[in-house]
């Protein structure tokens, strides 16, 4: 499995944001061009959309590729273990719901 696999149509990633951090977004559309991939996300807040084209290598190695985000069910969570991607964005998330929306 590469990580192409990881990014398909209505997976919600993390883009970093200059004044909130990160903010979400969303795979659109995930396709091969030239043997090349081209993955179209949907950023919160943004009228834009943000495209990414990438080749397989950089696939395989997953550079500049946004982090996956977990499911909503995880989100806010006490015990970050259980999260399923744990990275910088998650964490940080995680502990933002925990404080301001559950306690």
């Amino acid at each position: 499995m590469s990580q192409v696999d990881f990014y398909n149509q209505g997976t919600r990633v993390w883009f970093p944001d200059p004044t909130k951090g990160f903010v979400s977004g969303t795979v659109i559309s995930n396709t091969e061009v030239n043997g090349k991939y081209k993955i179209v996300f949907d950023i919160e807040g943004r009228e834009r959309k943000h495209e990414l084209l990438l080749t397989k290598e950089e696939m395989k190695q997953g550079k500049n590729l946004p982090q996956l985000r977990n499911p909503p069910v995880l989100e806010g969570i006490d015990d970050l273990t259980l999260l399923s991607h744990l990275h910088e964005p998650a964490g940080i998330i995680s502990f933002y719901i925990y404080l301001f929306y559950i306690t």
